[in-house]
């Protein structure tokens, strides 16, 4: 009995804690995004702008990781997806299905308000 009170006084009175599941029931409104500014007193020369036209392909982490830290790394892609074999005889098919599927995916509508 100890146990159900502790567990219902617990679950309803005390945590203000919910789960994603409980806040998409609730009524949801949009809010105007206000974008994040440093302090004033930071001197940060990064940027961090998605449209700076900057691109940094040639970013190893492994290589800075070593470089930084001595660390080296075991990573080892394969353990992590399919080598794909660019020279098998349905590799064009296989890549156009795959494309095709991309786009219905692309391409679905939903009221999912964590999909939009």
């Amino acid at each position: 009995m100890l146990f159900l009170f502790i567990h219902f006084f617990l679950t309803f009175c005390c945590i203000d804690f919910v789960t994603d599941t409980e806040i998409s029931r609730r009524d949801f409104q949009e809010r105007e995004l206000v974008p994040w500014r440093p302090d004033q007193d930071v001197d940060d020369s990064t940027n961090f702008e998605l449209d700076s036209g900057h691109n940094e392909r040639n970013w190893d982490q492994f290589k800075i990781n070593e470089q930084k830290f001595g660390v080296r790394t075991t990573y080892d892609e394969l353990l992590y997806t399919t080598r794909i074999n660019k020279n098998a005889e349905n590799y064009r098919e296989l890549e156009e299905r795959a494309a095709k599927i991309a786009r219905e995916i692309e391409n679905q509508t939903t009221d999912n308000i964590h999909m939009r």
